[in-house]
């Protein structure tokens, strides 16, 4: 009767090891499983890593390029087609040139106001009822002023005249305007230069060129309509302000005058009109 007891005992012994090492089998396998799996994943993720890098490296441009194309275009969506555009034209007017000069002590100031033409070009965008653009022009001038001194009344057999030309005028300037559909009403600023010269001619002794050009700032203010589809007038009022040139003057022993500086210190205020030309 033990017999049976015992073999069943030990049968549920042998069954209960072999139960115990099954789950422990299943149990490292699960854990290899899932050290494999997590290998698995770890190099997925490096691969994904190195993807997502590239990625970047290849994409960060075309979503640049997408980003600056729909900001360039919301941008430009809204530019009144008139205005926006190359141009060129020719314009007249007139200008009055007040020049102030100091030599040997002695100081001057003369104004003269004189006609002139130029020409211009330039482009404008905008957006809305705003519009904006660079511009240059040149002018072609001619404003002059001279004058003569005779020293004999003083003693002195001497004679001498002087002539003081403006020759030409340019600009580089921006403007930024308003627009009421075919106007536009405008502010400008930027740079100035001018050629001037100066003829000097001395009895007895000789004569003397002297060229000089001037730089400074010029601004104003304007208006603009379009008169057809492809053509403009308009009408502006600048004022340049050129800096101030010093030159050193030599020395007269002869007549007992010191050496010196010579200044020179031109501005020009100017109303002209224009015809203006959409290129495009």
């Amino acid at each position: 009767t033990l017999f049976p007891s015992t073999t069943l005992f030990r049968s549920l012994a042998v069954g209960q090891r072999r139960v115990a090492q099954d789950a422990a089998v299943g149990l490292d396998h699960g854990a290899a499983d899932e050290r494999s799996e997590e290998r698995r994943e770890g190099k997925e993720c490096k691969h994904m890593g190195v993807i997502g890098r590239w990625l970047r490296v290849f994409l960060a441009p075309g979503i640049w390029l997408a980003f600056v194309t729909g900001a360039q275009a919301q941008f430009l969506d809204g530019i009144p087609s008139i205005w926006n555009g190359v141009y060129a034209g020719v314009h007249a007017g007139g200008n009055l040139i007040d020049v102030s000069s100091e030599a040997y002590g002695y100081r001057d100031s003369w104004e003269k106001s004189s006609p002139f033409g130029g020409i211009h070009v330039g482009f404008l965008i905008g957006r809305g009822n705003l519009a904006g653009g660079i511009e240059g022009d040149f002018n072609f001038e001619t404003a002059s002023e001279s004058a003569a001194v005779d020293l004999a009344s003083l003693g002195v057999p001497m004679s001498a005249s002087a002539e003081y030309s403006y020759n030409a005028s340019a600009s580089v300037r921006g403007r930024l305007g308003y627009t009421f559909d075919n106007v536009m009403i405008y502010g400008t600023f930027g740079y100035a230069w001018a050629d001037t010269s100066l003829d000097v001619s001395v009895t007895p002794g000789g004569s003397a060129h002297i060229s000089q050009s001037f730089e400074g700032l010029v601004y104003g203010a304007g208006a603009e309509a379009f008169v057809m589809p492809l053509v403009r007038l308009r009408v502006e009022a600048l004022h340049y302000d050129y800096a101030t040139i010093e030159e050193d003057l030599p020395a007269v022993p002869s007549l007992g005058i010191p050496a010196s500086k010579y200044e020179i210190d031109p501005s020009a205020t100017v109303i002209r009109a224009g015809v203006t030309f959409q290129l495009n």
